[in-house]
């Protein structure tokens, strides 16, 4: 076998192949080779034969790809991790409830291996929240709020590319960094991969994004995000304390017209619900206006 000679090399195979990619390589042996692999690129740009010698079907697959770029002989290679390693990269970095990668990863992401996220080849992250796992939990068993944290996840996972990233980034929050063109198509089909696998407790979500690009961080990027999510679900709840006020307006009112005579504790059992919806919806106005405070103070903290 000669040595294989590089035309060009895109960044993708520097994600797979880096020096610090613990993520991929999860025994020192595939790290070494992994070694060579990106020095001899550097370097020659050219793998030596006596590389591939050192691969084994029992550690993992090399698979050349040439038609990926015209023109270019050899592109881009792909590694397939084998049975036991690929068992070592979950128990670390992958969620055992739903099989998104965890928290551990983003945190490798943001502080240890950002370099491993090339920011050309992603475009844009949403953040992921469900608004009603509380109240699930409350009423239906914490059993019953696992099911709807693994149907969210089960959604995410039909929605995205393979290349894409899926992150459990909290206990009812997710993480999706992505190379779609458009967030709006990748909410609608979350949205609707979701509906299908309904059953008879309703889910609901909030969903915020924001683009990635290489001047901002992950991290800035996640506080767009993060930011946008909160602002939607906070907006969604006050629509949803205004139609209940309505409604209790709309019953006030009947009861004050009515031909009949209602009870004086009925007319004062809703008003004072009125004046508590009417409390709370205030209260989360003053959330959302604190929330805008929060994020301008945090942003003119990190310009510092």
């Amino acid at each position: 076998m000669k040595n294989i000679k590089f035309n060009s090399v895109n960044e993708k195979f520097f994600i797979i192949l880096d020096q610090q990619l613990n993520i991929i390589y999860s025994s020192k042996g595939i790290r070494e080779v992994a070694k060579t692999l990106v020095n001899n690129l550097e370097l020659n740009k050219y793998i030596e034969s006596n590389t591939f010698g050192k691969i084994t079907t029992n550690d993992y697959l090399i698979y050349i790809d040439k038609k990926i770029l015209k023109n270019s002989i050899i592109y881009l290679i792909e590694v397939e991790l084998s049975n036991d390693n690929r068992l070592l990269l979950d128990s670390e970095y992958k969620d055992r409830l739903t099989g998104l990668y965890n928290r551990n990863l983003w945190e490798e992401l943001i502080h240890d291996k950002q370099k491993v996220l090339k920011l050309n080849d992603y475009k844009i992250m949403l953040v992921i929240d469900i608004d009603n796992l509380k109240d699930i939990n409350d009423c239906h068993g914490h059993l019953a709020g696992d099911e709807c944290i693994k149907k969210v996840a089960n959604s995410i996972k039909a929605s995205i590319d393979k290349n894409d990233l899926g992150i459990r980034y909290g206990g009812d929050e997710f993480i999706i960094i992505s190379n779609s063109n458009t967030d709006k198509k990748l909410t609608k089909n979350i949205e609707k991969n979701l509906s299908r696998n309904m059953s008879n407790i309703n889910i609901n979500l909030s969903i915020g994004s924001a683009l990635i690009n290489n001047i901002e961080s992950l991290e800035n990027s996640f506080k767009i995000a993060d930011k946008n999510m909160y602002e939607r679900k906070i907006k969604k709840k006050n629509k949803n304390i205004e139609d209940e006020i309505e409604k209790v307006r709309y019953k006030l009112n009947s009861l004050m017209k009515s031909n009949y005579q209602e009870t004086y504790e009925e007319v004062l059992r809703i008003s004072v619900k009125l004046d508590k919806l009417i409390n709370k919806h205030l209260e989360s106005k003053e959330n959302l206006n604190k929330l805008d405070i929060l994020i301008n103070k945090m942003n003119l903290d990190s310009s510092d």
